[in-house]
């Protein structure tokens, strides 16, 4: 109780940082995103083609998901049981966690994906792409219900976040530049 422990995933020669001994390793193809449930019950680690999910009170691997292409962004549900999953041909599958299927897929996009986030209320998922472009889609029945383009360039959308009340979007690109977006989910 209190103790501190450092997991270390995805170190190809699985050397510990020296804060402690690993405590789950990764396979061979390193390790390309990690999420924490918000429900605190999984972990999921994507390396590869593939998405391991992890209890997160033990780290037991419970469920591995395949994926066709190597993954590039994962992100959990507000509630923890959906994760979407994007990889480098620009798909983004969602799949239900505890179940361990998969769900559906969400078109493809030009380019490879780099990030995606729910909104707080999980009705939306914002997919941002090397194409300088974030796709907004709807999560229930899934379809695409907009496209927000940066005033500037073409440069990806390394990140984007949606702000707590789920009302504004932030995205960050490789240049450094931030771009702020109002959501309004009675008009898409």
């Amino acid at each position: 109780k209190g103790m501190l422990q450092t997991v270390v995933v995805g170190r190809p020669d699985g050397a510990s940082t020296g804060t402690g001994d690993p405590l789950v390793r990764a396979g061979g193809e390193g390790v390309t995103a990690v999420e924490y449930a918000p429900d605190r019950h999984w972990v999921a680690v994507a390396e590869g083609r593939r998405i391991r999910l992890l209890r997160a009170y033990n780290l037991e691997e419970e469920t591995v998901l395949e994926h066709e292409a190597v993954l590039t962004a994962i992100a959990f549900g507000p509630d923890g049981i959906l994760l979407a999953a994007g990889d480098r041909g620009g798909v983004v599958r969602l799949w239900n966690v505890p179940l361990g299927r998969e769900l559906g897929v969400l078109g493809n996009r030009t380019g490879r994906v780099e990030s995606v986030a729910f909104s707080p209320d999980g009705q939306l998922l914002a997919v941002g792409g090397w194409d300088g472009a974030v796709d907004l889609w709807e999560v229930v029945r899934p379809r695409k219900v907009g496209r927000l383009l940066k005033r500037y360039g073409t440069v990806g959308s390394l990140a984007v976040k949606f702000s707590p009340d789920g009302r504004t979007l932030v995205g960050g690109d490789s240049e450094g530049k931030i771009s702020l977006w109002e959501v309004d989910a009675q008009r898409l």
